[in-house]
């Protein structure tokens, strides 16, 4: 049996096991759980819900195949579709339309800059559309399901809104012509090829500041999961900090990376308005798998600790 000297995170792993990040021992403990019924609340680390842990609901995801010759139609629950034509195909494609969580950017990443560095506000879930990189031979028309509640909080209206979609070569959102359709709640916009598509307005200010205080802010690795040869980058907000050290196990417990980052953090703003923060990009060959992590930020006698998981497909 694995005794725990200093526990300070803990998660569910892909085979359904508990890892414990211990720091006294500077390792991940892994422990079998109770078979039977899980108790209501549980499937999320602590046994707390999505919406009051901070984690993203769970994607929605609708496929279907698609005739080059007749198109076709494929639509979420919630009106958020795509609208193919007739010949827009040169043959059969199987098209997905696929959203995560709630319409609040709950996950930061190059794209959560990209909207902090240019104004934006999300008005709905990101949305991906594929087979990613898809070409057509006639525009097709995307419907994105917006969220009134959440343009009211920001005090946007609809006739700002227009569909923005992602341009991972550029590196920066790229507007649309848009339609609102404030009864249904959802915005349209042709494009001739498929990629992560959202509903946004300009209207945002980002704060001016950042707080140099050795507290514990955000910290996550980015891309999660890192896709073809994208370098899993760590974010690591804990004001201005001595030391840094960043750890990396597997999920058979052996560790696989190590680094101590030092000196002053640079200022970021990641969409959530700018903090100190200490980035590191774990560059190297790394083999496909999830990965856990633990993070221990020393100042002084003071130190702060975080664990968490990301995954890598190669």
């Amino acid at each position: 049996m694995k005794y725990l000297s200093d526990p300070s995170d803990a998660a569910i792993g892909p085979d359904g096991s508990l890892w414990v990040a211990d720091s006294g021992h500077d390792r991940l403990g892994k422990y079998a759980l109770p078979a039977g019924e899980p108790k209501p609340g549980c499937g999320h680390k602590y046994g707390i819900s999505a919406a009051d842990s901070g984690e993203e609901a769970p994607e929605e995801t609708v496929t279907r195949t698609i005739s080059p010759e007749d198109g076709g139609k494929v639509e979420l629950d919630n009106g958020t579709a795509v609208r193919i034509p007739g010949g827009a195909l040169t043959a059969e494609l199987t098209v997905t339309v696929r959203g995560s969580g709630g319409a609040s950017v709950l996950s930061a990443s190059q794209k959560d800059r990209s909207r902090a560095a240019m104004g934006l506000a999300a008005a709905s879930r990101e949305i991906e559309y594929g087979p990613d990189g898809t070409i057509f031979a006639a525009p097709v028309t995307l419907t994105l399901a917006y969220d009134p509640a959440r343009l009211s909080s920001l005090g946007l209206k609809e006739d700002m809104l227009k569909v923005y979609y992602w341009d991972p070569a550029a590196g920066d959102w790229t507007a649309l012509e848009s339609v609102v359709d404030a009864e249904a709640g959802v915005v349209s916009a042709q494009t001739s090829h498929f990629s992560v598509y959202q509903v946004m307005a300009e209207g945002v200010t980002p704060q001016a500041t950042a707080d140099a205080a050795f507290r514990l802010g955000e910290v996550y690795v980015y891309p999660n999961p890192a896709k073809g040869g994208a370098k899993p980058t760590f974010h690591i907000e804990t004001g201005i900090a001595d030391s840094v050290k960043v750890k990396v196990f597997t999920v058979s417990g052996d560790q696989a990376h190590e680094r101590i980052l030092t000196g002053t953090p640079d200022i970021i703003n990641d969409g959530n308005g700018p903090s100190y923060a200490y980035e590191y990009i774990w560059d190297g060959h790394i083999p496909s798998g999830v990965y856990y992590y633990t993070i221990e930020a020393r100042q002084g006698g003071r130190m702060l600790k975080k664990a968490g998981k990301f995954a890598v497909i190669r």
